[in-house]
């Protein structure tokens, strides 16, 4: 019990080193390692997403269906959507999922070739046309649009 007693008493002066300012330092600068790692972790998972931000905004939006703000350069064009077909489906197309679209509300602003093609010019160069002058194209896959 006597060197129990001993090792006790001794003060830091007599040791050469003072306890609890080693103590001190040791938390902080464990406290500033968390911090440096958490802050190294989020700049790169950011870095990771800036650069996969497509696919991030393709997987919210098919596991969620979560949209995201559109871009501000499509606001202008005339149609929402160029909508490509088989000619085999037409019946479909303007009984079916035209009207699903285009008496929704705000209605969607529809291209389609039989009504909105200008005539006299190419089928491909209409097509083109139609592509840059629509927000997006909806492309109706069928067996008669494979064949």
């Amino acid at each position: 019990n006597q060197p129990e007693e001993t090792i006790r008493s001794l003060s830091s002066e007599i040791l050469g080193c003072d306890v609890a300012n080693q103590v001190t330092k040791s938390k902080m600068i464990i406290g500033f390692s968390v911090v440096v790692v958490f802050l190294s972790v989020v700049i790169i998972v950011g870095i990771v997403l800036y650069r996969r931000k497509e696919d991030l905004k393709v997987y919210l939006y098919a596991r969620y269906g979560w949209r995201f703000k559109e871009e501000e350069e499509d606001m202008d064009k005339p149609y929402d959507a160029f909508l490509s077909y088989s000619k085999h489906d037409l019946d479909f197309i303007v009984h079916t999922l035209l009207p699903g679209l285009e008496n929704r509300d705000p209605p969607f602003r529809v291209c389609l070739h039989h009504r909105d093609f200008i005539p006299g010019i190419p089928i491909a160069d209409n097509i083109l046309n139609a592509v840059e002058e629509s927000r997006r194209t909806i492309v109706v896959i069928s067996r008669n649009f494979l064949e």
